[in-house]
């Protein structure tokens, strides 16, 4: 509010009460616009010399064997642990990774590493670290190679629920979502559409369906998930910040019932898009 008191002075008429916003406005806008600390130098992207190989079928299945190491962690990286410095230098020696870049928007929190697979015109796959604002900083290390918080992968094909309990064993939340959008052909009106969410928490990992528009997905060992996995710290608070969460769509798991069973557990938030749990209205 004081910040929109120091570009709106201008518009109060009252002489005197524009003299009171204005010292105001000195004490509480003097420290200036908040500045985004990009990492610098960023981590040198380009890749030593190493043994480039084509993808591979085993990458679809290391991590689900724990290879080389268990969720949160893939190939080496934990989010919410490795620094990015280490984390790129992990990318670059890869054998089956290229094209590692950094993205970055000025006015946003979070960069991005993002990377392809060899051999293949796929993206592999991205990672999020938080740009720190300058006044945030405190541990000089962290605004020139900040910590991990995400990395999502992508595979070449999609899984399966049945996949993934083989490993890991149920799912510890599951998080339902009906909307509304355009219809996916083009035509004029909207559709419901349906998102489903399949969380192991405390392992530090999720994935989700793809979007259906003719019915939600049937909840059981065969469900399709998507090509996409995401690691997170395994916590709540590491969850919500690698899917912008509130957590209140997320449910405990309670076995193989349908969609509606657990969209009606959904609490309603107003000017929410979530239409849970009255989807069929």
């Amino acid at each position: 509010m004081l910040r929109y008191f120091c570009v709106r002075v201008g518009t109060i008429t009252t002489v005197h009460f524009i003299v009171g916003l204005i010292l105001v406005c000195l004490t509480a806008c003097r420290s200036g616009p908040v500045t985004i600390v990009v990492p610098t130098p960023i981590p040198t992207l380009t890749p030593p010399p190493k043994t480039a190989q084509p993808l591979t079928p085993d990458v679809q299945t290391r991590w689900l064997a724990g290879q080389p190491c268990a969720p949160p962690c893939w190939e080496g990286i934990t989010p919410g642990t490795t620094r990015l410095a280490e984390a790129i230098t992990i990318l670059n020696w890869h054998p089956l990774v290229q094209s590692v870049e950094f993205w970055s928007r000025p006015d946003d929190h979070e960069g991005k590493i993002i990377w392809r697979w060899q051999g293949a015109r796929q993206d592999g796959g991205q990672l999020g670290f938080v740009q720190l604002q300058s006044q945030e900083v405190q541990d000089p290390q962290d605004s020139t190679n900040p910590i991990v918080t995400w990395i999502s992968v992508d595979f070449p094909r999609s899984f399966t629920l049945a996949e993934i309990r083989a490993a890991y064993g149920d799912p510890s939340h599951i998080a339902p979502f009906a909307g509304s959008a355009g219809l996916p052909d083009g035509n004029t009106g909207s559709t419901n559409y349906y998102d489903l969410s399949v969380v192991y928490l405390d392992r530090g990992f999720m994935l989700e369906t793809e979007r259906e528009f003719y019915g939600p997905p049937a909840i059981g060992p065969g469900m399709v998930l998507s090509k996409s996995v995401m690691f997170f710290p395994p916590t709540l608070a590491g969850l919500t910040s690698a899917h912008s969460w509130q957590g209140t769509d997320l449910l405990p798991w309670q076995g193989f019932h349908d969609f509606r069973f657990y969209c009606a557990q959904i609490q309603p938030v107003a000017d929410a898009q979530q239409r849970c749990p009255h989807m069929d209205e």
